[in-house]
């Protein structure tokens, strides 16, 4: 049942884009190479998007699919902070590699000292 729903959001919200950019549905069956009624049949949830048309849909509105799906624009401070966070995860990955070489140095450090201070 609540799929229904999350199709029948994207519906309106695809109808909404529609209307904002000033097109008719003949403009979009044009752009897309489909007839009018088949984009009628789309917004109406008679048809179920393709994949294809989903990534047409969201070029010619300048949105992103997580848009078209969710409602949920993805946005460049949005990718630029995840792009953030995998480089700092892996900076905290070698951290961890070299803190790692350090505890086998200092461990090393540590056995000869040790050795020395037995033969003494």
């Amino acid at each position: 049942m609540e799929k229904n729903h999350d199709i029948d959001k994207m519906n309106e919200r695809l109808i909404w884009l529609r209307k904002q950019n000033g097109l008719t549905q003949r403009d979009v069956a044009n752009y897309l190479e489909i007839t009018s009624q088949a984009v009628g049949n789309y917004e109406q949830g008679r048809n179920r998007y393709s994949i294809g048309i989903l990534v047409s849909l969201a070029s010619l509105y300048h949105v992103s699919l997580d848009y078209l799906v969710t409602g949920t624009e993805t946005t460049e401070d949005t990718m630029e902070l995840s792009r953030k966070v995998a480089a700092l995860s892996s900076r905290v990955e070698e951290l961890e590699a070299e803190n790692e070489e350090l505890r086998h140095a200092i461990q090393s450090l540590c056995n000869v000292i040790t050795q020395i201070y037995i033969k003494k």
